[in-house]
């Protein structure tokens, strides 16, 4: 899976996610959504990848290393 850039607007600084490794992308499609959690004051990222009939949900939270399934 690709790299998803992430920016803050007030400061122009930006970020690069870390790629996801447990899923290879080998065919199928990827949907990104990007999302503020106020119960938790963090930003997270949501890909779902949908690979030969299967989908498979990952979370990203900004700031951390890892994505959970």
């Amino acid at each position: 899976m690709a790299f998803l850039p992430k920016e803050n607007p007030t400061t122009r600084k930006f970020k690069i996610l870390p790629q996801i490794k447990k899923y290879p992308m080998d065919s199928g499609s990827v949907h990104t959504g990007l999302g503020y959690d106020p119960s938790s004051d963090y930003d997270k990222v949501v890909e779902v990848l949908h690979s030969k009939g299967v989908n498979t949900a990952m979370v990203h939270i900004v700031g951390t290393d890892l994505w959970r399934d």
